[in-house]
């Protein structure tokens, strides 16, 4: 089944979640599968649902997971959700698969592994919406395990909010001109605390190198992308745009060229 996504006006969420979708394959993570679409004249995205109720695949949103090890866990609570912090999503995940149909092609990794490289992709692309309904867990029949069920981590889904697709094109001029680029990508936070008594989620910027005094190892393995990553999924959506008809004004904006500096 596929879902057609309209981003909101004057943003840029459609290119965003499909370029966001790209890198992370070039990063060979498990990634939702996203195209370029158009539903009743409007410009959007489609994704390919991951879960399926006739095989018994159903997606369970970290919401549902975090209450199991939190006592009093505000379910509803998206943002300044200060116990939605990396080791207890890291203990939600004890026990639980790689994604179906899944596997690195150099390195054998577990499920924290695999979320760790979903938050070194986060930091790559800026994406400030990992909060708890972004990320969960797929339970399956299946009829040899103990309890009937098989728990695997989903593949990472919902990247609209990345990629400065925010800004107006007045913004992104004013921030090149003035050279003021690399202050502005450093500065987006993650939906994510280290520690529940933190006033404030960590830096986007070093959501990739793991908490202090972690486990440093599981964000290195394979997950950092060559300086460039992001020239080639870009030149792949702007041949989507040419060969479908996409309107004309996505081909000129600032963004291409805000995009490519900002996150290289």
């Amino acid at each position: 089944m596929w879902l057609f996504k309209k981003p909101r006006p004057d943003t840029g969420e459609a290119w965003a979640e499909k370029i966001s979708a790209e890198v992370g394959e070039l990063m060979d993570l498990p990634c939702a599968r996203i195209e370029l679409a158009t539903y009743e004249g409007g410009f959007g995205t489609v994704s390919l649902s991951f879960a399926d109720a006739e095989k018994g695949l159903e997606l369970v949103h970290g919401n549902e997971r975090l209450p199991i090890i939190v006592t009093d866990y505000e379910k509803e609570k998206k943002y300044h959700q200060s116990d939605h912090t990396h080791d207890r999503i890291m203990e939600t995940l004890k026990g639980t698969s790689v994604p179906v149909d899944w596997s690195h092609p150099t390195i054998e990794k577990s499920a924290t592994d695999v979320f760790a490289g979903y938050l070194t992709l986060d930091a790559l692309i800026g994406n400030t919406d990992r909060h708890h309904e972004n990320w969960g867990i797929l339970l399956g029949r299946v009829e040899a395990s103990a309890s009937g069920r098989l728990l695997t981590l989903s593949p990472t889904y919902d990247h609209a909010s990345s990629l400065d697709r925010e800004l107006r094109d007045e913004k992104r001029v004013d921030m090149l001109q003035k050279g003021n680029l690399p202050n502005y990508v450093e500065r987006p936070r993650s939906p994510i605390y280290w520690d529940s008594n933190d006033k404030h989620a960590f830096p986007q910027s070093i959501s990739c190198e793991g908490p202090p005094g972690g486990n440093p190892k599981r964000f290195s393995l394979g997950w950092k992308t060559p300086s460039g990553c992001l020239t080639p999924p870009s030149r792949g959506f702007l041949e989507e745009c040419r060969r479908d008809g996409f309107p004309k004004s996505l081909l000129i904006k600032p963004w291409i060229f805000f995009v490519l500096h900002g996150r290289n």
